[in-house]
């Protein structure tokens, strides 16, 4: 009979201690596991946050500088040596000297504007293409095939405005103005601004990409943002 009575004693005692420790312990346990969801939240919501004001920047940047080719391209529609050349039929003298003037013009303002890689003006009576690419390394020596992908741009009912081209396993933004007589834009190799922009981020394992349409989220382990200007998107991933 004692030793049931102590058995009975014990494992009441034991029972309430057990009760005691999950009444006051798991609470604990819980609130910690709580606040450390939030924690982990906030902080996914800040990278969020940064990685968007990051990419929001660049592409504001990206923008000033489709503004000013654009205004750039606008401008020498005007030039003297420009209408003197897109009076010319044939590769005259006189439109080889206008021709000769105008790409020196075309060169320094280029080389003053905070503008893109390169441009061109097609003159469609003559067959002939005006290049001048500031930064040919940065730029794939594309230069060299302008005349042609613009060709043939024409023949398939060319995307007027800015749009992404993949270019000898690069990755191009293009301007392609087209009128009667000529068509003109200018290029951005977007491959070296991703370089760029994965060494302005402070952030390890992430992705940069550019795109016409936006990235959805197809994994719930990314954080993804995405900025646009002109139909073109920069989409920002990295891991949780």
């Amino acid at each position: 009979m004692m030793y049931k009575k102590i058995r009975h004693i014990f494992c009441s005692i034991s029972t309430k201690v057990i009760f005691l420790i999950i009444v006051l312990v798991l609470p604990l346990n819980l609130i910690a596991i709580m606040e450390s969801n939030m924690v982990i939240d906030t902080m996914e919501e800040q990278t969020r946050m940064s990685l968007q004001n990051f990419a929001d920047t660049y592409m504001g940047q990206i923008e000033a500088q489709m503004a000013n080719t654009q205004s750039l391209l606008y401008y020498f529609l005007t030039d003297t040596d420009f209408i003197k050349m897109n009076l010319e039929t044939e590769k005259t003298y006189d439109y080889q000297r206008a021709k000769h003037k105008f790409f020196n013009s075309l060169k320094n303002m280029a080389n003053m504007t905070n503008g893109v890689d390169g441009y061109f003006y097609y003159m469609k009576k003559i067959d002939d293409t005006i290049v001048y690419d500031s930064n040919p390394a940065e730029s794939g020596q594309i230069y060299k095939q302008v005349s042609e992908f613009i060709k043939k741009q024409l023949n398939n009912q060319v995307k007027r405005g800015w749009h992404i081209y993949q270019i000898n396993s690069q990755q191009y933004l293009f301007f392609i103005a087209n009128t009667k007589d000529i068509a003109y834009g200018g290029w951005l190799n977007l491959d070296p601004l991703k370089i760029k922009l994965k060494k302005g981020l402070d952030y390890s394992d992430f992705s940069v990409s550019f795109s016409e349409t936006k990235e959805d989220i197809i994994d719930n382990q990314l954080i993804m943002v995405s900025s646009s200007i002109k139909g073109i998107y920069l989409n920002i991933s990295m891991n949780r």
